[in-house]
């Protein structure tokens, strides 16, 4: 009859308790009763028992997922509304989540999303690509970036578009989105990035064998890489489309790059306004290192140059059309 109540039916039965209790009637949920939701509070976070949540897709007037489902370490499975738009951000929402099943269409995030998928991921894809972080606030975090010891095998943040110190900084030590994270492939086909810094933007990242269309992002804002690529599983660097024209410093910039075989720096001049060249092979572990491609342009270099610092294990570079000051 036109009076039978239509509950969602969920697949995990402590969410729809949770939910009953939470936003229903004690019963159940409708659908209805869910999309009036705009926040789920800490009512999942820390919950060690609840395995997946698809139906968290009817709940479409959500607007803040920080820490929602921090600590749920047997959730595997979450599929949000499309064309949400979370104004209070999605800080560490998925903390630890062991997301092997995660769909989330057209988000909007413009609070901050630091630590969202920390520690989350059990392998598979984690498909960003219709997301719009253009309006986010920090991603990034030496110790709890937006990617962070994630364990997905691959992350696809296609046609994102970053600003200033959203996602690394200028030096080292303030951490990055992708820090640490075991992805074997990131794909950045599209990016926009009017960036400051890249320091340590794949720091640690050890599996990682692949960055699709990271060649092709225009970086003529950035004005320093520290410790850029760190200790990535990738062989050859190809650098010749970046347009890296507005680097200030070079300092740190390739340290500790054990698997590197080849950088190729185009012929722009790459590096030409940097004043300071401080050990940027630095921490003799750059040891398959044998090619440098293109045009380095050490010209205005003022500060103290021992590019090759304790780079003792290095066999065989090329350098052409190194810079007449580089020493």
């Amino acid at each position: 009859t036109d009076d039978v109540v239509k509950y969602i039916r969920f697949a995990d039965p402590v969410v729809e308790q949770i939910c009953a209790t939470n936003w229903g009637n004690g019963t159940g949920i409708t659908s209805e009763q869910a999309a009036a939701v705009t926040t789920l509070g800490t009512s999942f976070k820390g919950d060690t028992d609840i395995t997946s949540f698809n139906e968290l897709k009817h709940f479409a007037g959500l607007n803040n997922l920080s820490r929602a489902f921090d600590g749920d370490t047997a959730l595997a499975s979450a599929e949000l509304a499309p064309n949400l738009t979370l104004n209070g951000g999605a800080e560490c929402a998925f903390q630890n989540c062991p997301l092997s099943h995660f769909v989330a269409p057209n988000l909007k995030i413009k609070g901050r999303a630091v630590g969202m998928f920390y520690g989350a991921g059990h392998g598979g894809v984690l498909d960003l690509s219709s997301w719009d972080v253009s309006e986010a606030g920090d991603m990034r975090g030496w110790n709890n970036g937006i990617f962070m010891n994630s364990n997905f095998d691959e992350i696809n943040i296609s046609g994102w578009s970053f600003y200033k110190d959203q996602i690394s900084t200028t030096n080292s030590n303030g951490g990055s989105a992708f820090n640490s994270c075991k992805a074997k492939r990131i794909i950045m086909t599209g990016v926009t990035a009017a960036l400051e810094g890249l320091g340590s933007l794949f720091a640690n990242c050890t599996e990682l064998e692949e960055v699709v269309g990271f060649s092709d992002i225009d970086f003529s804002t950035v004005i320093a890489i520290p410790s850029l690529i760190g200790s990535t599983n990738i062989k050859h660097w190809d650098f010749s489309r970046n347009n890296f024209v507005g680097l200030t410093s070079m300092e740190r910039a390739f340290g500790s790059t054990p698997n590197v075989e080849s950088f190729n720096f185009g012929d722009y001049g790459f590096g030409k306004n940097a004043t300071t060249w401080y050990v940027w092979l630095h921490y003799g572990s750059n040891y398959q290192l044998r090619k440098c491609y293109g045009h380095l342009d050490a010209s205005g270099a003022t500060a103290s140059f021992p590019a090759f610092n304790n780079a003792t294990l290095i066999r065989r570079i090329e350098l052409r059309g190194l810079g007449t000051h580089a020493n």
